[in-house]
């Protein structure tokens, strides 16, 4: 543990209580070894140099990732008062996962052993691990609920009935959680949208050429495969458009080997922009941002394009209902429904009316939401800590 602690730049609190705090904060992917480094999203780095600032030590443990996320570029080993461990995939052969499953579960019971407070990144193999092991040693832990894909609904109960306190990515993943667990908040998003970056909506387009866009990553999850399918609907039905994606794609052939040519031609794919400015010409430019994921907790690519202007259809899954509301702010689709995702789009960009009441309920929407963003993550967490810290005292 180092000795010396830079002073914490978030908002006062009774702080001294929880200098000597221990924290181990289990990830559930996004790590990264880059050059020798161990290495995450500059919003992991940013969370934890924040809460770095304000306890004894933070260590986060988390499943190296092989894809070399390009995002994935912050290095956590060069964080004052941050420790990072990456541990080796479970996949592979079978004596090769029985190897690293053994090695990963000494790995975190030796970190859940030496922690004072250990916080799970929620859903995730690695965090239903800690969960178990902070029970078995009497850990006290939180739980960050970031998604809906639960492993079995009676771990999901039995994780977060012991939690001290849950932090969560919306409004609908906090009243999952509000039913096992007492303390429950919704977080405070990590995204880049600033006041600056809200912008009042362009004039729609009635003609030419339509700019479709979407931001994030390249895999089944995110529904990307179902949008290449209702871009084949709207080739079929004659409408011109281009559909750009920004974001990692592993394997760029053997996602668009699927699709035929004269689909393909219409797709650009964007390698991921690591600075949000460098997106704001991308959004600038759509007419409506297309977001069919399967999975999320609540995605910030929704606040950025809302900032900017862009009207919106996505999948209802995770938070998102939470602050998307169907033909007020956005259009809803159906998840995993390829025509459905091209019908919303043909019906978005016949209708200039519709684009503009969107884009200017999105502009509105973020402008609230921007007001109740007070407290970052890390303080969040950090206030919990020293009322817990008063306790244990």
């Amino acid at each position: 543990m180092r000795s010396s602690k830079k002073a914490t730049a978030l908002p006062g609190g009774p702080w001294g209580s929880i200098r000597n705090v221990r924290v181990l904060c289990v990830g559930n992917g996004g790590l990264i070894r880059r050059e020798g480094r161990l290495c995450s999203h500059p919003f992991i780095g940013d969370f934890l140099r924040q809460l770095g600032d304000l306890v004894g030590e933070v260590c986060f443990c988390s499943w190296l990732d092989a894809s070399d996320d390009p995002l994935s570029r912050t290095s956590l080993e060069s964080i004052a008062g941050v420790r990072a461990l990456g541990l080796p995939p479970f996949r592979g052969p079978l004596p090769r996962k029985l190897v690293n499953g053994l090695f990963s579960l000494a790995m975190v019971t030796r970190e859940v052993f030496r922690a004072d407070f250990v916080y799970l990144y929620w859903p995730g193999r690695l965090s239903g691990m800690a969960a178990r092991l902070c029970r078995l040693w009497q850990r006290p832990y939180g739980v960050y609920l970031r998604g809906e894909l639960v492993q079995s609904e009676r771990e999901f109960a039995s994780a977060l009935g012991r939690s001290r306190f849950t932090l969560a990515a919306g409004e609908a993943l906090k009243a999952s959680a509000a039913a096992y667990c007492q303390d429950v908040e919704t977080v405070t998003p990590m995204n880049s949208v600033r006041s600056e970056h809200v912008v009042s909506p362009r004039v729609p387009r009635n003609s030419g050429r339509w700019n479709l866009l979407y931001v994030g990553r390249i895999e089944e999850r995110k529904g990307v495969r179902d949008l290449l399918a209702a871009a084949a609907y709207l080739e079929e039905w004659g409408l011109p458009f281009v559909l750009t994606m920004i974001g990692h794609c592993p394997d760029v052939p053997g996602f668009l080997s699927p699709s035929s040519s004269s689909v393909a031609r219409h797709v650009r794919l964007v390698e991921p922009v690591s600075e949000f400015e460098k997106l704001i010409p991308y959004y600038a430019a759509a007419d409506a941002f297309v977001f069919p994921s399967h999975d999320e907790g609540f995605p910030r690519v929704l606040y950025e394009a809302m900032a900017l202007g862009v009207p919106i259809i996505t999948t209802f899954v995770g938070s998102i209902s939470g602050v998307m509301e169907d033909r007020k702010n956005c259009l809803r689709i159906e998840v995993r429904n390829p025509r459905d995702i091209a019908e919303k789009v043909r019906q978005l960009i016949a209708n200039p009316t519709l684009q503009s009441q969107l884009a200017w309920a999105g502009h509105d929407c973020i402008t609230r939401l921007m007001r109740t963003w007070q407290r970052p993550h890390a303080l969040q967490v950090a206030e919990r800590l020293s009322e817990l810290q008063r306790n244990w005292s």
